[in-house]
């Protein structure tokens, strides 16, 4: 392979790399993205971490898993979701628009997510999509503030937080409160008991959204929801765009590079041959940056002749240069 083909390579690879590296992700609830409507806090300050369906019944103890349902929860998914529960897991599952509904009825809890929206004029934070409710867990009362909430119907389940007395559902979404749309204390959030497990449901899938921990005591919430447990968010019911993808998977790859070439046996052979493809790249890159730098010979000239002109015989533009230019017969026995 020529040197600047490798050259090329390695420029290209480091730069996407680069590019991966720096460019976040930008999906709904990817624990890489940190704008306003990522989880990147939940990473970097509550520890969580994806963990697939796969993955799910070789969890720790004392695991928590969080479940953004942007998709129906497939049967297989129910399946072991329902077994994780019995051997006494705990699942957070937050839902605005009802895609938990099937899975949950599955379990027997009787629950219903309305996927209307919720409103409060006078609780609100900025606006009335942004309503304040009430939740008990661990013998404390949290307020906290919902972003483009619906309710839930708990079923068999035990209530665990309300919105307040003039809250209403937007049933037509016209942002007003029509004759015989639901007013008044309403549910939105649950918990429910199966086998050794717990199951609570929120129907806001927004409270621990980047923007979201900070108001209300949201932060407050997922402290206490997390506290003495492994966090960790299913990776199998997201979706997620293509460059989050690629990028999981890249930076999969050099933590397994990582790994590999700091924390094995092969450590210092891969890091020698590393320095040594790192110094020949440097090497082949001077010499390359050099080149244009440096005054084109008679040979050079004569090569770039016979490339325009390829027909032109060689010996003749050989001798032509010899006669006018002392040395160039000496160059050319070189």
């Amino acid at each position: 392979m020529r040197g600047y083909v490798f050259l090329s390579l390695l420029i290209v690879a480091f730069s996407t790399t680069s590019f991966l590296a720096a460019v976040p992700s930008v999906d709904d609830f990817s624990l890489d993205n940190p704008f306003w409507n990522g989880l990147s806090t939940l990473h970097q300050r509550y520890g969580f971490e994806y963990i697939s369906i796969s993955n799910l019944m070789s969890a720790p103890p004392d695991a928590i898993v969080f479940i953004y349902p942007s998709k129906p929860i497939g049967e297989g998914q129910a399946q072991t979701l329902k077994a994780f529960l019995e051997e006494g897991g705990t699942l957070i599952i937050l839902d605005e628009y009802g895609y938990s509904n099937t899975f949950l009825n599955s379990l027997g809890f009787g629950a219903n997510i309305s996927s209307y929206l919720l409103r409060d004029p006078l609780y609100k934070w900025r606006s009335s999509e942004l309503p304040y409710s009430w939740v008990e867990f661990g013998g404390k009362s949290f307020k906290i503030c919902l972003n483009y909430a619906s309710t839930l119907d708990p079923g068999n389940g035990k209530t665990l937080g309300f919105s307040s007395y003039f809250s209403f559902l937007d049933e037509n979404f016209n942002g007003v409160h029509d004759a015989g749309e639901p007013s008044g204390r309403m549910c939105v959030a649950a918990s429910y008991r199966l086998g050794r497990g717990l199951v609570m449901v929120f129907s806001d899938s927004s409270i621990f959204l980047n923007n979201m921990l900070s108001l209300g005591e949201n932060s407050l919430l997922i402290e206490a929801l997390t506290s003495g447990h492994t966090p960790y968010l299913l990776e199998d019911t997201l979706t997620f765009g293509a460059y989050t993808t690629l990028r999981e998977k890249a930076v999969s790859s050099y933590l397994t590079l990582y790994n590999i070439m700091f924390y094995s046996s092969a450590s210092y052979p891969l890091i020698s041959l590393t320095a040594v493809l790192v110094f020949y790249a440097a090497r082949a890159l001077y010499f390359r940056l050099q080149r244009p730098l440096r005054a084109p010979t008679l040979k050079d000239k004569l090569y770039n002749t016979l490339r325009l002109h390829p027909r032109w015989d060689r010996r003749v533009l050989e001798d032509m240069l010899s006669e006018v230019f002392e040395g160039f017969e000496r160059d050319r026995e070189d």
